[in-house]
């Protein structure tokens, strides 16, 4: 492994970044005490983070092929590249904090036929790997194969440690089981979030407003994103057409965009009885509002520009300052056009149904990951793989999250405090529902994507869809649970 001094400039990013996050907040001053500089005191969330000598024990990880992938288990080496670095320190210090040797494999050309091999590898009775990390989509297929054991029992997990997603942990359960474990070890969930962007420059000169103070007085709703967008228009290229080539006030597509919309506003399809077992829980006035909301944001406002040539072209156009506003996934701020963008940006959460929802929530992209573990895992393996999680997921709370944050946010001088804060709101917001678990085995009616569906095919019609549909669903998921328990018992 080869060293270079780049990565000076990322932890000097990541001691400002942290420094302000994990400072307690000390007694209270006033104008009055302004002589009192007592610095608040600091604590170090990573001092009681274990160390052992395992003799350079490997730890065999299954991760599914790079696409989205690279941002949880790549690099070898230190690049210079401010993620591939935040990679490498967080597996060598693993390593060497823990006496293991990391050991990384791959299967298959895809996530799903990646759990596929995965379910024959286990069946066969093969001891390979110790952890499986996949896309959460999955779960429910290979749960239900009974190829992967319980979390719970597994010593040294710090369940309530900020690298943890506790939303996830606590949702993506079965029977009260953990079968699916949630951290920051997976940068998907992070990139895989989705957000709100705005260009700063079309926000100043259409007087928009302090957003972020929007944001934090609760008022940043799918109503206010209406309000603030309809007068905005004007025609770039002269021909007196609204085409792609103007500039709108929303500039979206009718596909992936639409994913953002069913969690940010409280809705889901799967609640679960006093046994955390699934029901059916899909259909309410909210969700009539919500589509009714949404779609004429989309369809009915005069400041939106829907693009229906191909999905996610809204992050091109944004980036060419087609819109004041857009919604893409994290991911999208690392790479591509997004780099390139000439005018500064800020990030915002998912608004809100109504100012009277407490939470704001963002929906993350069922291609964020999860660590599973197989059947065969040995005893010795077992014995270490707690400690090994911890501090593989605490590590990359402390050395990838910053990274994410600061390739997201750092072009053309945009990273700020503000887009900081709000960045941890979304991360803080993340929201799930179980029907994620399953959406790879497809045959379930109302996932988000059926959400996206209507809106998408101007439909506004959620009663009827509905009833046309709830058999199909309810005798869905009385199969899947009869496959979950039989698989778990």
């Amino acid at each position: 492994m080869k060293r270079i001094t780049s990565i000076a400039l990322f932890l000097a990013l990541l001691t400002s970044l942290t420094a302000c996050g994990e400072a307690a907040s000390g007694s209270d001053t006033t104008a009055a005490d302004s002589t009192d500089t007592t610095a608040p005191e600091v604590v170090d969330i990573y001092a009681s983070l274990p160390t052992a000598n395992n003799g350079g024990m490997e730890i065999n990880i299954l991760a599914y092929p790079a696409s989205y992938g690279d941002s949880e288990y790549l690099d070898a080496e230190q690049t210079g590249e401010v993620i591939d670095d935040a990679l490498f320190m967080r597996n060598s210090e693993t390593e060497e904090r823990l006496g293991v040797d990391i050991v990384f494999h791959t299967l298959g050309k895809s996530d799903l036929e990646t759990a596929t091999q995965f379910n024959s590898v286990v069946q066969a009775g093969d001891a390979a790997y110790d952890i499986f990390v996949n896309k959460s989509y999955a779960l429910g297929s290979i749960l239900s194969n009974g190829t992967i054991r319980p979390w719970d029992g597994i010593d040294g997990i710090s369940y309530d440690a900020p690298w943890y997603i506790a939303q996830a942990n606590e949702t993506m359960t079965f029977r009260h089981k953990t079968y699916a474990l949630f951290s920051d070890a997976c940068g998907t969930n992070i990139t895989m979030c989705w957000a709100y962007t705005f260009n700063k420059r079309i926000a100043d000169e259409w007087q928009i407003g302090d957003l972020y103070s929007i944001v934090r007085d609760g008022k940043w709703t799918i109503d206010k994103v209406s309000e603030l967008t309809k007068g905005v228009y004007q025609d770039l290229n002269g021909n007196s057409e609204r085409d792609d080539a103007d500039l709108y006030g929303f500039y979206t597509d009718k596909w992936a965009t639409l994913d953002a919309c069913m969690f940010a506003h409280d809705l889901g399809s799967i609640s679960k009885d006093a046994d955390d077992v699934i029901y059916l829980d899909y259909y309410s006035e909210r969700l009539v509002n919500s589509i009714e909301k949404v779609y004429n944001l989309w369809w009915e406002n005069s400041g939106t520009f829907v693009d229906t040539k191909e999905a996610y072209r809204n992050v091109a156009q944004f980036a060419q300052g087609h819109g004041l506003f857009t919604t893409m996934f994290i991911q999208y701020l690392i790479e591509g056009d997004m780099r390139q963008m000439e005018d500064e940006y800020g990030v915002l959460p998912s608004p809100k149904f109504d100012e009277a929802q407490e939470n704001y929530g963002t929906n993350v992209h069922p291609r964020f990951g999860m660590m599973v573990l197989p059947v065969t895992l040995t005893a010795e393996k077992e014995a270490v793989i707690g400690q090994f999680t911890e501090v593989w997921s605490a590590l990359s709370h402390k050395y990838l999250r910053p990274a994410l944050y600061d390739v997201s946010l750092t072009t053309k001088g945009t990273r700020d405090e503000e887009s900081i804060e709000m960045m941890d709101l979304i991360m803080d917001s993340r929201a799930f529902d179980f029907s994620t678990s399953f959406q790879s085995a497809g045959g379930f009616p109302f996932t988000q994507s059926s959400y996206k569906s209507m809106i998408a095919k101007k439909n506004k019609d959620v009663a009827s869809y509905y009833e046309s549909n709830r058999e199909k669903a309810e005798t869905f998921i009385t199969n899947m649970v009869e496959k979950l328990s039989d698989a778990v018992s």
